[in-house]
């Protein structure tokens, strides 16, 4: 069981208009839009990611929402590097790391 003080301090109850696929994403992204808040994100030009897991795509989309210039993506696994994954809103599809913005570059690292 969750012990009260941790219920009452962070959990919430789930809109019924809220999707539990949408509900389960809140948490890693409040991790993302937090670190971005303490490396003052905002003021990046450009910025590099190791890794290209969940939470560094999440990141990768904020930064480009926050006004990078470029964002450069790292890691090893070929479907999330793959810019023709993206959707037209120019969000990733699921697993993509596509940046939409023409000065984006996503490379694949050979470690």
């Amino acid at each position: 069981a969750v012990p009260p003080h941790i219920v009452q301090s962070n959990m919430f109850e789930r809109p019924p208009e809220l999707s539990a696929e949408h509900a389960a994403v809140l948490e890693p992204l409040s991790c993302v839009v937090h670190g971005a808040d303490r490396v003052l994100l905002a003021r990046a030009e450009r910025v590099i990611i190791i890794g290209d897991g969940p939470i560094a795509l999440l990141f990768g989309q904020l930064a480009l929402l926050r006004g990078a210039e470029s964002v450069m993506l790292f890691g090893k696994h070929d479907i999330r590097l793959r810019p023709e994954d993206s959707t037209k809103d120019g969000m990733p599809a699921s697993g993509a790391s596509s940046f939409a913005r023409p000065a984006a570059r996503v490379t694949r690292s050979s470690t």
